[in-house]
């Protein structure tokens, strides 16, 4: 289970988490794996089976891909591979890469 599972139920729902303590994942390392500990009924809806959020991986892949090609690291990673070599470019495209862009 992840937020972005629970961002795309969300969304299939018409709504928008606007506040992460809005629900829980727990493990209790028993083997079992994660669920739901807590969920705000009130604000989204009823709690989803884990079944119901794996189902979502797909749309979910999608909102974190989203997520991440939106971050202005990102972008200045696109604009400097649009550019041809030069030191400087390679320069900050390692410094990138080195922070997991």
């Amino acid at each position: 289970m992840t937020i972005w599972q629970v961002r795309a139920l969300l969304a299939d729902r018409g709504l928008v988490l606007e506040d992460e303590s809005d629900f829980r994942f727990r493990d209790n390392i028993d083997g079992k794996g994660q669920f739901i500990d807590r969920w705000d009924k009130d604000k989204l809806g009823p709690k989803p089976s884990k079944e119901d959020l794996e189902a979502l991986q797909t749309e979910a892949d999608a909102l974190k891909d989203e997520a991440v090609a939106g971050r202005p690291d990102n972008k200045l990673k696109a604009s400097l591979n649009a550019l041809p070599p030069t030191p400087m470019r390679d320069a900050l495209l390692a410094w990138l890469a080195d922070r997991g862009v």
